[in-house]
């Protein structure tokens, strides 16, 4: 598994490069934004974050890009799970969105590793993937600007009282509007991962 000395080192990308001025995206992220109305909290877990936190540079986009593995702890009363990846330390007036999953079967209990990027991936019958913060659909590896610190990326699981059946583009703000008033319980595993200068002479 990962730790911090073998972090990865790559160009910011256009997604996460800082405009001029900006630090932090400044908003709270979608966990805070939705309260649970029944149960208590879903334990997430996931073998891509080490003991101390770090998230395995594989699935950044200087490593391979694929998806991170993810369990959490399973809701009976669950008609469905909704997946929402978010980064809030990026550059930019909103947390950069990393992956977003709806309509998660009400019987599952995790996802595997690389989970592709189609919208319907084949190893997660019922579920879509929708938009992520570059564009595209599933998820988006982690690249942060060189030498902007650490970055928290929030993995929040919804367990939800129905199935949406929202089309692809669906905007993560439509998302939370709807899991607002439909979440039964809520949990999040944030990872930590650093994109450091490179040494001199590098």
């Amino acid at each position: 598994m990962a730790n911090r000395s073998t972090h990865l080192h790559s160009a910011p990308t256009h997604a996460e490069a800082a405009p001029s001025g900006q630090v932090h995206s400044g908003k709270a992220t979608s966990f805070l934004r939705v309260d649970a109305y029944e149960h208590g909290g879903i334990v997430v877990t996931s073998t891509a974050v080490n003991a101390e936190g770090w998230l395995d540079p594989v699935h950044s986009a200087a490593g391979d890009g694929t998806s991170p593995p993810l369990e959490w702890s399973g809701v009976l009363e669950a008609e469905s799970y909704v997946l929402i990846v978010e980064d809030p330390d990026a550059p930019r007036d909103e947390p950069m969105i990393h992956w977003v999953v709806w309509d998660i079967p009400g019987t599952a209990t995790s996802l595997p590793a690389n989970l592709g990027d189609k919208v319907h991936p084949e190893a997660l019958s019922g579920a879509t993937q929708g938009l992520n913060g570059v564009g595209g659909h599933g998820w988006t590896g982690m690249a942060p600007p060189q030498a902007h610190g650490v970055h928290h990326y929030h993995f929040q699981v919804f367990a939800v009282s129905k199935s949406l059946g929202f089309r692809p583009d669906t905007s993560l703000e439509h998302l939370v509007e709807t899991l607002k008033g439909t979440t039964l319980a809520k949990g999040e595993l944030v990872g930590l991962f650093e994109n450091p200068d490179l040494p001199a002479g590098s």
